[in-house]
């Protein structure tokens, strides 16, 4: 795990929208990160899960819905003084020097652009650090701990 800084104030834990029964650990795994960010300071009350929109099985959901959804949603973590590190659950590789995201509907968004920018429109003060889980490790959210941003 990227090591997070102990002034870090709130965190959001993106998650695909569904859950594998045949990829029992990926609750575990999500929850895992949890604890360790509540182990190097943060308040438990300041980790966010969110549910991709792409996520849910046979979902026509564009990738411009997804970049909305977390745009909006680090709008919303965009306040001065707060830093925010975005746990997305997508595949992510490197494409001509640029992280590119490949939410479940297999379009490419790149991070800086999509994600970072329009946060940074909405008044951000500081820099967002984007952390990212593989799609394989983390598959949903139990009931009740899911926030979407739609």
């Amino acid at each position: 795990m990227t090591e997070v800084d102990r002034e870090l104030h709130a965190v959001l834990i993106g998650i695909d929208g569904y859950l594998h029964g045949d990829r029992p650990g990926s609750i575990a795994a999500a929850d895992s990160w949890e604890r360790e960010l509540v182990e190097k300071g943060l308040r438990h009350e300041n980790v966010w899960w969110c549910v991709s929109p792409a996520g849910r099985p046979r979902s026509n959901a564009t990738a411009a819905r997804v970049r909305d959804a977390f745009g909006w949603l680090l709008g919303r973590l965009a306040r001065p003084g707060v830093q925010a590190v975005v746990v997305v659950a997508a595949h992510v590789e490197e494409v001509d020097g640029a992280r590119v995201l490949y939410p479940s509907d297999g379009r490419a968004i790149d991070l800086e652009r999509e994600l970072v920018a329009p946060a940074a429109a909405l008044g951000t003060d500081h820099a967002l650090t984007i952390v990212v889980v593989p799609r394989s490790t983390v598959g949903g959210a139990p009931d009740g701990a899911a926030f979407a941003p739609v």
